[in-house]
């Protein structure tokens, strides 16, 4: 027994003895690296910030810092500045990841400076604004590089600390965009009572009419049958529709009353869920007509997969031929949803069919579009579907929503498509 406690002492005097040896082998310490100045985040990993809807947030930052054990007697000012996009395309190579640069515009730095106080070891924070602009697409992570270029004082920069990064994730707050819908909401027509398809869901009750070509612009020699709009199968069993042949029109009162700076609606939106029969698939079809008692052609038309407008109207507002969607964007006998957001007031009108923006869909003119010009909505009601002459085709509805804002891209994408 004694002699298995002197080997166990000897084996831990031994192993003592060779960390004893290590220690005194190992080089002194080069405490001169610490004694500089660095970008606090630069030695943490990325934020994230998550950006919800349509947003426009100030990030704190933290700034510079000294890594002394003592104090600097005198001021220190570090500048900080926005990374390039190369420096995302270095760390998406070091790091196997794949964000994307942040546009132009998104961040902007509030204050390029931060200063560390006489006998303190750290600056205040800046601030980084963030301002979606509309330009960063949903569900898609970008990154945000922040440098320390430059420090100014007795004390060097640490050139291994100098750049940070900000991961924005841009997300959709879908509770929040659902609530300003549902906020702005002045009308909803599901069609889904087949015994009372013009039964609102919001609002009042639609009235569906017939439209009248006589006497429009001097002309009586069109005639043709009135047929009723009537309850239909929608797109699915639980979402039923109404057809609406040549010649009627549905009646939607609204009653937003006069908006945008003008004595008619100049700011609103109008979702329809539509489907277009390969026979009205290569004319034109009505979408909705601006004036109430249905004297003129109707203003906003989809033809041959696209959405535009007719160029002279009662109010003979300028309309440049170019302003549609471009090529096709839908199929003839297929469910779609197509929204209209005007904006007069900004001379903006635009179409997202089926949760994204149709194309060239978004068109600014300010020659056109005019408050109360031809695209403003008479302050009670507009016609779905209608025309004064004989371009009223048929087109299927399964349903309607009438806004008073001019929607933004979010709200379209919650909205999605045809349900």
């Amino acid at each position: 027994m004694k002699t298995k406690i002197f080997k166990g002492m000897l084996a831990v005097a031994m192993l003592g003895g060779f960390y004893a040896c290590d220690d005194w082998n190992t080089p002194k310490v080069d405490y001169t690296d610490n004694m500089k100045v660095y970008f606090v985040p630069a030695r943490n990993a990325a934020r994230t910030l998550n950006l919800y809807g349509i947003c426009d947030t100030t990030i704190a930052i933290a700034g510079a810092r000294y890594g002394g054990t003592q104090t600097p007697a005198g001021e220190i000012t570090a500048t900080f500045a926005l990374g390039s996009a190369s420096l995302v395309d270095a760390y998406n190579t070091s790091n196997d990841t794949k964000y994307k640069a942040l546009p132009a515009g998104v961040a902007t730095l509030l204050e390029t400076t931060a200063t560390i106080p006489a006998n303190s070891f750290a600056s205040p924070a800046f601030s980084v604004r963030i301002n979606d602009n509309g330009l960063l697409e949903s569900n898609e992570s970008y990154l945000l590089p922040v440098q320390m270029t430059n420090v100014e004082g007795a004390l060097p920069i640490n050139e291994n600390y100098t750049t940070a990064y900000v991961i924005v994730n841009r997300r959709l707050d879908t509770q929040l965009l659902l609530a300003e819908l549902e906020g702005h909401l002045k009308g909803k027509w599901t069609f889904d009572d087949s015994q009372l398809p013009q039964k609102a869901s919001a609002g009042r009750d639609m009235a569906f009419g017939y439209g009248s070509m006589e006497g429009y612009l001097g002309r009586n020699d069109l005639t043709y049958t009135f047929t009723e709009v009537t309850p239909i199968n929608g797109p699915s069993a639980a979402n039923k529709a109404v057809t609406k042949p040549l010649g009627s029109h549905l009646r939607a009162d609204h009653n937003i009353g006069a908006n945008g700076g003008g004595n008619r609606v100049n700011e609103y939106s109008i979702l329809i869920d539509f489907r277009v029969n390969a026979e009205s698939y290569d004319t034109w079809v009505s979408l909705y007509q601006t004036d109430i008692n249905n004297g003129n052609e109707a203003d906003v038309w989809t033809v041959q997969g696209q959405f535009g407008f007719n160029q002279e109207t009662r109010f003979y507002d300028p309309i440049d031929w170019n302003t549609w969607t471009g090529s096709e964007t839908y199929k003839a006998g297929e469910w779609h949803r197509v929204i209209v957001a005007v904006s007069l007031a900004d001379h903006v009108c635009s179409f997202y069919l089926d949760g994204s923006l149709a194309n060239n869909g978004r068109v600014v003119s300010p020659d056109a579009f005019t408050v109360d010009g031809f695209l403003s909505l008479d302050p009670v009601s507009a016609l779905i579907g209608g025309d004064g002459t004989d371009y009223d085709n048929a087109i299927d509805f399964a349903e309607v929503h009438i806004y008073d804002f001019e929607l933004q891209a979010d709200h379209a994408e919650v909205l999605g498509k045809v349900k």
